[in-house]
């Protein structure tokens, strides 16, 4: 393990020497991360936890999606279990659509393109010897973390992720204030979505970034079996990352902060702005269709 990451920190120098620079947009790898698998919450539905709808139509695993894409990240890695996986892929799908550039074409009614950067979204699932023993939102993000680096690897050294997005299903806030911060997401630099000050360092789903430095510092914490998410990631801070304030935010992490969310002024809503017949989540009859592991007879 160690020699694999040293090889990649000799990749990233040998990537960011490259011609076209380190910031340009077709270099600079932003992988997003969803962790799903986690602790059990509290909501007992025959689904999984983050497949709670949170607006008409919209599920908190799609708006993690959503809060992905307005960040601008290259690719989404979404981890859970092998058992949940084909109901999320089902609603999900494999793609989303980049928001930016939909709403761009949406709001130019000369524009007779139909091209819009397309979001690959790739599927992890958690080992069944770490089930019950490091089973927590903050391994997930380190098995989403760890295998968009070795897959990517694979391909070409030249497509490994510079810089992971985490996005957790259980955090609600307006996604659509990345969207002017995705240049400077897309960047070496830390960054952090705090709430009256705190943030993941402090227990809260708000996303954040992070490099190699604070993989290696949280999966030492994971190796002592901490499972709290502030206990995981409060290395974050360390590097002094900048802090994007939201103006609200909801933790929806039990029944009761559930309720709190749907009864208050502060609602998210499904992006369904059409470019040219092109929506930013995939369209029904393009998705695979869902088959069950059994069936009766």
């Amino acid at each position: 393990m160690e020699e694999e990451n040293l090889e990649g920190v000799r990749i990233l120098k040998e990537k960011r020497k490259s011609r076209r620079g380190k910031y340009a947009v077709g270099d600079f790898h932003l992988a997003g991360i969803i962790p799903v698998t986690g602790e059990k919450l509290d909501f007992n539905m025959p689904w999984h936890d983050s497949l709670m709808p949170v607006a008409q139509d919209y599920l908190a695993i799609e708006h993690a999606a959503y809060e992905c894409a307005c960040a601008g990240v290259n690719t989404i890695w979404v981890v859970c279990k092998e058992g949940t996986t084909p109901l999320i892929r089902h609603r999900l799908g494999d793609w989303i659509n980049d928001p930016v550039e939909v709403d761009a074409i949406a709001k130019n009614p000369r524009t007779t393109s139909t091209t819009v950067r397309r979001i690959p979204i790739y599927y992890v699932k958690i080992k069944p010897i770490d089930f019950e023993r490091r089973e927590s939102l903050g391994w997930s993000t380190l098995v989403g973390a760890i295998n968009s680096f070795r897959m990517s690897f694979r391909v070409s050294k030249w497509l490994i992720p510079d810089k992971y997005f985490v996005s957790f299903p259980y955090g609600i806030y307006d996604a659509n204030i990345l969207r002017k911060k995705r240049h400077m997401l897309r960047s070496s630099k830390p960054y952090v979505i705090t709430y009256e000050g705190k943030s993941v360092a402090d227990g809260l789903h708000t996303a954040f970034t992070f490099d190699r430095d604070v993989f290696v510092y949280a999966r030492r914490e994971v190796r002592k079996y901490k499972t709290e998410l502030d206990e995981i990631f409060k290395s974050v801070t360390m590097d002094e990352p900048t802090h994007i304030e939201l103006p609200w935010y909801h933790q929806v992490d039990n029944w009761e902060s559930y309720r709190n969310y749907l009864a208050s002024e502060e609602q998210v809503s499904k992006h369904m702005e059409n470019a040219n017949g092109i929506l930013t989540f995939q369209k029904k009859e393009s998705q695979r269709s869902f088959t069950g592991v059994g069936s009766e007879t």
